[in-house]
């Protein structure tokens, strides 16, 4: 909230959208699924770094695409069939359905998801349901989640406050803790953290420590 600082030139890292490596789409997966497999780490190419951190650097090509959505359909096809390991309800009626598609899309866009997203998502595992099976809906709608640029992105755009002038934003407080968590743990925040996120306790140095 200085925006004294901010004019000094202290370096306050990278912001606006930054994409997952490898070990933070690994860990987020294993964190929301239960499933420990290496699926970034094996498919993709090498992380770059800036300084003491590792960045997604690769280039978003043709190949690199086709690699992430071949990923996604590999997580969302194992995570379908092993509700028993993960999955908030196994009932296969739609309020089950929609519970898990909301669970999911919270933890993987790291709590920054509307209830328009919520509802697409849910008339995806719709389409796919029909003519098809409850698993292949419940597919679907995690393999199209997890190729999305919300889940590939940690995006970070910050809010307008008053005391630092029109240039300048500040973080809000959920990207403060998806920030955090991809510092401490390489992955996204947990219920915990986004819960702080929400009651406004990330905004000093004491209560981030």
């Amino acid at each position: 909230g200085d925006a004294a600082k901010c004019s000094a030139g202290i370096n306050v890292g990278l912001g606006g959208m930054l994409r997952l490596t490898r070990a933070e789409y690994d860990n987020i997966v294993e964190a929301i699924f239960k499933d420990s497999s290496a699926y970034a780490s094996e498919v993709l190419g090498s992380d770059g770094r800036i300084g003491n951190f590792n960045v997604n650097l690769a280039k978003v090509s043709v190949n690199y695409l086709e690699s992430l959505i071949s990923i996604s359909k590999s997580v969302a096809e194992k995570a379908a069939s092993n509700d028993n390991a993960w999955m908030p309800c196994t009932t296969q009626d739609d309020a089950c359905a929609r519970t898990i598609i909301d669970t999911v899309a919270n933890q993987a866009f790291r709590g920054n998801v509307s209830q328009e997203d919520k509802d697409a998502y849910f008339a995806m595992f719709n389409e796919a349901k029909t003519g098809g099976t409850h698993e292949e809906g419940i597919a679907r709608a995690i393999e199209t989640i997890l190729a999305s640029p919300q889940f590939l992105y940690r995006m970070e755009f910050g809010e307008a406050d008053a005391s630092l002038g029109a240039d300048l934003v500040k973080l809000t407080q959920r990207e403060i803790a998806s920030r955090l968590a991809a510092l401490i743990w390489r992955g996204a925040p947990d219920a915990s953290l986004l819960a702080a996120a929400d009651a406004n306790q990330l905004s000093t140095v004491a209560q981030i420590k």
